[in-house]
């Protein structure tokens, strides 16, 4: 079978089908892929917070407010660039933001791990600069073409 525009033919009979042939996937493998790197960002950072303290991966010299910001940006990154709307990536950095802010709160009641405003604060901000991030990629794109 060939589709040519509107028509589609069968290659053996060469006439036209009767049937249309069904549309092409609504999802790209593109945002797919987003949702799930999203999806696996979100789950890494849920198991992350909620680790004692003890067994968590050493990254170095590095701050820990650097490492609250750089996560969520990255799960902001992926969740916001997946949403197919605008009122859906508002709604992805709102749950991200508000997931941040429950797990410091988690934290709170966890013996080896503590409650941080700071924590929360970087949490969001990193959120907020995926966000940012993304309406300006998408003015640099429209203001000067892909």
């Amino acid at each position: 079978m060939v589709s040519l525009g509107s028509v589609n033919i069968n290659i053996k009979t060469k006439k036209p089908l009767k049937k249309p042939l069904k549309k092409p996937l609504k999802k790209p493998l593109k945002k797919t892929l987003l949702k799930s790197i999203w999806a696996i960002g979100i789950v890494s950072v849920i198991v992350l917070s909620t680790l004692p303290a003890g067994q968590l991966p050493d990254v170095g010299d590095v701050s820990d407010k650097i490492e609250h910001f750089l996560a969520y940006a990255a799960i902001g990154v992926f969740g916001i660039f997946a949403a197919s709307t605008d009122r859906r990536r508002l709604l992805v950095a709102a749950a991200t933001i508000a997931l941040g802010l429950v797990l410091e709160g988690v934290q709170y009641f966890l013996p080896t791990r503590a409650f941080e405003l700071l924590d929360g604060a970087a949490n969001t901000l990193g959120v907020l600069s995926a966000l940012g991030a993304y309406y300006l990629y998408n003015f640099m794109r429209e203001k000067f073409g892909r």
